[in-house]
This record gives structure tokens, C-alpha cells and sequence, in this order.
């Protein structure tokens, strides 16, 4: 189980990321109905409006990309292995990632 907040994070006013309405976080405490839990504001420095906005989608995106990047990388387990030099090497900078995003770098 993941320690992160699950789901389908959302951008609101161009800063703000939230879960969906009612959905829940990562110790199972539900937002009311007509309410998300608050992730992140992005808002927080002197960038401008495009780059919060930028990096806000990113932020966002972030439970979708390691959802992807676990699964690619089981993929290619099957398809390639993982012992050999090609797949060490090839396998080196989504491990880097995963392992970041998890907490455990």
C-alpha cells in the first residue's frame, strides 16, 4: 500500500491540486461530497502564473506517471529480464524514480 494519497489528482485555479470530490487520503479520511482533499498549492514563490500552472499539472499527474512507469517496468521485466547489462542499464533511471517517489532515496 502506498503512503501517498491515491487517485486521480485535479488542478483548481491554476495552482491548487486536489483529489476528486469525496474521495479519500492515504489514512482513509474522506473529503465531504461536495469537497477534495487539498494535495498541494503550487503558488508558493515567485514564478510565474505558466510555470505554477506547469508545475501544478505536473504535481497532478504524478499518481497516473508512477502508476505507469510500475507497470512499463514489469513489462519490460517479462519481456527482458532484468540480470543483463542492457536491462540493468535500461532499468537504472525508473528505479532512481520509483524509489523517490516512494520515499525510499
Amino acid at each position: 500500500m502506498s503512503k501517498h494519497t491515491q487517485g486521480h489528482w485535479v488542478v483548481c485555479n491554476g495552482s491548487d491540486i486536489f483529489t476528486p470530490l469525496g474521495a479519500g487520503n492515504a489514512e482513509g479520511i474522506e473529503a465531504p461530497s461536495d469537497d477534495g482533499c487539498m494535495i498541494s498549492d503550487c503558488d508558493m514563490g515567485s514564478f510565474s502564473f505558466d510555470e505554477v500552472t506547469a508545475n501544478a499539472r505536473l504535481i497532478a499527474a504524478a499518481p497516473e506517471l508512477l502508476e505507469a512507469l510500475l507497470r512499463l517496468r514489469a513489462a519490460f521485466v517479462v519481456l527482458a529480464g532484468e540480470k543483463s547489462l542492457f536491462a540493468k542499464a535500461a532499468l537504472e533511471l525508473p528505479d532512481a524514480a520509483i524509489l523517490k517517489a516512494r520515499g525510499d532515496k
